[in-house]
């Protein structure tokens, strides 16, 4: 006996249905593979010294993962800029919040990053705490 297909259910399980298949996505994490710097030539792994174009200039190449299989955008636009002195941009295996315009999975967009911190620096913040601690500064 067929389930009763009613307008109200049929709207309801159409909706469903779309909402299931829906696979765009407002943003996904990525790993910086290289990184083009602001500057006439780029010495990643992809150009080896050799010039780039403007338009390439401070654009990362990442590998964002989508399930079992990864997925490699070149050239990608970064919106993160260092507030240091010194700007180094990103480094190799820097996780970083990729963002698609609209939705649109051919528009990839660098928005923010994360670095691990080294364990030099690990160490001296430990070390740091604990002699708070000693001394009842913590």
């Amino acid at each position: 006996m067929a389930l009763d297909q009613t307008p109200l259910r049929q709207k309801l399980a159409k909706a469903g249905t779309e909402g299931a298949l829906d696979t765009r996505t407002s943003g996904l994490i990525g790993y910086v593979v290289n990184y083009h710097r602001q500057a006439d030539t780029c010495s990643c792994k992809r150009h080896q010294g050799a010039s780039i174009e403007k338009s390439t200039q401070h654009t990362v190449d990442i590998h964002v993962n989508q399930g079992n299989r990864v997925k490699e955008f070149h050239d990608v636009p970064c919106f993160v800029y260092s507030t240091g002195i010194i700007d180094k941009g990103l480094k190799e295996n820097d996780r970083v919040w990729v963002q698609f315009i609209n939705g649109d999975a051919s528009t990839p967009i660098v928005t923010a990053y994360y670095r691990e911190p080294s364990v030099e620096s690990r160490f001296f913040r430990n070390l740091f705490y604990a002699v708070g601690d000693t001394f009842g500064l913590g």
